[in-house]
């Protein structure tokens, strides 16, 4: 049954994601973070829910809630940043909040971002 659902589930992936970490660097006595990934061309789903507008700044922005979807197999932490194509071939970044794991998938809240810094 659960085998079940989960193909069910991923029937619906439509999107391949790359999540990367940040990991420190020790080059003699600087220490940098660099960008480390934990697994590509992961197949996936973005949700987007409440899309609305705000002019609270002197440019515009956009603000939505936005949900990964993927196979609970992939171990993804809290703050992973998330590099989403989609079936255009778009690429959009996000920073992952925490993982909810489901016998069918996992969901992870996404903060979007327009370049990962």
């Amino acid at each position: 049954m659960n085998n079940r659902m989960r193909k069910a589930v991923e029937s619906l992936y439509q999107h391949k994601a790359t999540i990367s970490v940040k990991k420190s660097q020790k080059n003699g006595s600087i220490t940098t973070q660099k960008l480390d990934i934990i697994h590509s061309a992961v197949p996936c789903r973005v949700s987007l829910r409440s899309q609305k507008a705000t002019d609270k700044d002197v440019t515009a922005s956009t603000e939505y809630d936005a949900r990964l979807y993927l196979n609970p197999v992939f171990e993804v932490p809290n703050g992973a940043e998330i590099t989403v194509t989609d079936v255009n071939g778009r690429v959009t970044k996000y920073i992952g909040g925490r993982s909810f794991g489901y016998v069918s998938h996992q969901e992870i809240y996404l903060k979007y971002r327009d370049r990962v810094v």
